[in-house]
């Protein structure tokens, strides 16, 4: 192949290059290293690179250069005598070929120019080097005046010169902003930045500067007052105007900086990134990929089940799809943002709207919602489906979950729209809803205007996701071309539409299905009177048709289960012989909360901690008692014992004989005292007791002798 000026060899991934041929003679090239900015011309055989380029180590690139500044515009008279002045300088030099690439006799050269022109060597080398990388065009030595180094970072002019505007019409001195001023601008943003934190302002920093940078502490030698005077720079010029501050501040790009440190990376590059994108850059068509979010509603709602008593404010999850912006599910509940949120809302996307609608009182025949399906990527927070539950959605439903960084809330710009249209629809209607001044003086507690319960929320959000999936006008949507050319109106249910017509329909699975495979799982007990979890019984007929309850007397078998923590009433044994995949085992009598099958396992819970607690604070009340009669106990005890020593001494064998005759003898003894006769009661009085007087054929009453203190402590399981 036939190498020509300014073609460039390029090298292999191992071995990178990118050399410009810069002169080809007849039997040497001379090449120029782009990938080095320090590198110098050299020659080389023609030979050698021919044979470079044979064998593939070299390709050849015929059209590298990059389109010159000055296409496209007219150079102003600046740039053009600036421009050749340059050529001036430097055409002598390239011309003079290929002496000018021998590194010998190219410093000769350029010191021979060097006492013709009066200009400095390394400015030559520089011109010369910028020619030549610039594809060795005139037009490369157009000055590039726009970087020639940010706003605010010049440095002082020689003489005295001062930048700028010139002084205003009143003659006032102006200050030229030298480095050691910039040095100073510096110092003090750096002091405010650190004092003011996130009440940061570049009038407080300027402030700062001229209270701060600009003067100096004076002490008077006779009274040893401290006075603040101007330093010796500026006494005789003003300190820089605001005006020079801010162009300072604005051109070495402070704002930035001090952001940075003030918020961190994230919420910088959240809140003041470039926008060079779109979320439906990377999507071909409806269910390519859906964006879910979860937010807290303004709203405080009052209680489906105990009239009056304020719940507190809801969570919503919306699911959006994210190319035709179509509202394909949602969740809303006082589940705070977690997994379950996350599953409910997902498997929504599944559910009949047809039925959903229904149950809400809205006529399906009047109003389209026609979303059953699910997307081939979904994009959440890291939290809710970061676990084995994003592996469930890729593994069976083949839905890739993505997951946003951190603070990073505009990854998901599409979802988060649509929350802030939904707080915005919702609150001049809904009482409850949080106001612009609440917490201010005087400002009336948003919860006590509270008279929405869950159900009527859930009613008017279906309306409002309703008009804006069927009629709400997406003025800045970028369109397919195909789309476009269709003149398909912007409106999400049209787009939806079209798209499953031209694009295919995305999957779809069973509500119930997704819904199970969504669930936490465990693996249990079966014991004989059933599955075992968190301290209650499940049964159902397929379980004990199987024998493992029987079987479990021998020991218990393990099986693994599924349930769903709003639902303390069933569970869901997983058996392959299921049609379905699971069995349902609901809640069997030997439970304590048996009554209890519609309330959550969040409230069950809550409830045994509320009742432990309860035991715990009786337990600490009754201490007195216990103590009064441990005292009571003894008193006895010892005036029992005081009575015996005081008595008759008689041996053990003798007291110990006949205890028959003596155990009857006493009875007789205690049967006046214990009954008294029956033709003559005597006047039952209040407070009384009556007395059962037992024959002697019958059984002998039990003795207490032998029982110990230990006896009436309490039994803490029950």
């Amino acid at each position: 192949m036939i190498i020509r000026e300014r073609h460039v060899l390029v090298g292999t991934d191992d071995a990178p290059a990118r050399l410009m041929v810069l002169w080809v003679g007849a039997t040497q090239v001379a090449l120029l290293d782009l990938l080095d900015a320090a590198s110098r011309p050299q020659l080389m055989a023609s030979t050698a690179v021919e044979a470079a380029i044979v064998a593939e180590t070299w390709t050849v690139d015929v059209n590298p250069i990059e389109v010159s500044r000055a296409v496209g515009r007219v150079l102003s008279k600046k740039e053009i005598e600036v421009r050749d002045e340059l050529w001036k300088l430097i055409e002598p030099l390239v011309t003079n070929v290929p002496a000018i690439f021998d590194p010998v006799q190219r410093g000769r050269l350029i010191s021979v120019r060097v006492g013709e022109t009066k200009r400095s060597r390394n400015t030559i080398k520089d011109k010369l080097d910028r020619y030549w990388r610039g594809g060795m065009r005139i037009a490369a030595l157009i000055p590039d005046f726009a970087a020639r180094g940010p706003r605010g970072s010049l440095p002082a002019l020689p003489g005295g010169k001062k930048r700028g505007r010139p002084a205003g019409p009143n003659g006032e001195p102006h200050v030229d902003v030298t480095i050691a001023i910039q040095k100073a601008f510096q110092r003090a943003v750096d002091a405010e930045r650190k004092v003011a934190k996130n009440r940061f302002t570049p009038q407080g920093a300027y402030k700062r500067f001229t209270d701060i940078e600009c003067m100096m502490a004076e002490e008077d030698p006779d009274t040893g007052e401290i006075t603040y005077v101007p330093k010796p720079e500026y006494r005789d010029l003003p300190a820089p105007s605001y005006r020079q501050f801010k162009w300072w501040f604005d051109g070495t790009n402070q704002k930035e900086r001090v952001g940075r440190r003030q918020k961190g990376d994230a919420l910088w590059d959240k809140d003041h990134r470039a926008t060079l994108d779109t979320s439906a850059a990377q999507t071909w068509g409806p269910g390519s990929r859906f964006q879910i979010d979860a937010t807290i509603l303004e709203v405080a709602l009052l209680s489906r089940h105990r009239a009056g008593d304020i719940i507190g404010k809801p969570v919503l999850y919306v699911v959006i799809d994210v190319w035709s912006r179509y509202i394909v599910g949602f969740y809303l509940g006082l589940t705070n943002a977690s997994w379950a949120g996350a599953a409910m809302a997902l498997a929504n996307c599944l559910e009949s709207k047809d039925e959903l609608l229904g149950r809400h009182g809205y006529d399906p025949s009047k109003f389209a919602w026609e979303s059953r399906h699910l997307s081939a990527a979904l994009l959440a927070d890291g939290g809710e489906l970061k676990s084995h539950r994003g592996d469930v959605l890729a593994s069976e439903f083949n839905c890739t979950v993505e997951t946003a960084a951190p603070h990073r809330a505009d990854w998901k710009g599409i979802v988060e729209q649509r929350f802030n249209m939904t707080n915005v629809r919702i609150g001049p209607y809904a009482p409850g809803h949080v106001d612009i001044s609440y917490r201010g003086r005087g400002a009336e507690d948003y919860r006590f205007s509270a008279r929405l319960t869950l159900d009527d929320l859930t009613e008017i959000l279906i309306g409002l996701f309703l008009e804006y999936n069927n009629h709400h006008e997406l003025k800045n949507l970028d369109l397919d071309a195909d789309v476009d050319a269709a003149r398909v109106p912007k409106v999400p249910l049209d787009l939806w539409r079209y798209g499953l017509r031209t694009r295919g329909e995305p999957k779809s699975y069973d509500h119930n299905f997704f819904r199970f495979a969504m669930m936490a799982s465990a693996e249990v007990s079966v014991t004989p009177s059933g599955i075992e979890f968190r301290g209650r019984f499940y049964s159902c007929p397929e379980l004990v048709a199987s024998g493992l309850p029987a079987k479990a007397r021998d020991g218990r078998r393990k099986v693994t289960i599924s349930w769903d923590d709003r639902i303390v009433g069933e569970v869901y044994w997983h058996n392959p012989k299921s049609p379905t995949g699971y069995y349902v085992c609901r809640l069997t009598t030997k439970s304590r909360n048996a009554a209890e099958q519609d309330r959550s396992f969040w409230e069950l819970d809550d409830a045994d901690d509320r009742r432990k607690g309860e035991a715990r604070d009786r337990k600490h009340d009754k201490r007195g008692d216990r103590s009064a009669l441990t005292h009571r106990i003894e008193e006895v005890v010892k005036r029992a014992e005081e009575a015996f020593a005081d008595g008759p001494k008689r041996d053990d064998g003798e007291r110990v004989r006949d205890l028959r005759g003596k155990r009857r003898a006493e009875r007789e003894d205690d049967a006046a005292t214990e009954a008294p006769p029956l033709h003559d009661p005597a006047p039952v009085r209040s407070g009384s007791h009556l007395r059962l007087v037992r024959t002697d054929d019958e059984p002998s009453a039990p003795d207490y002798s032998e029982v110990g203190l230990h006896d009436f402590e309490d039994d803490d399981d029950d």
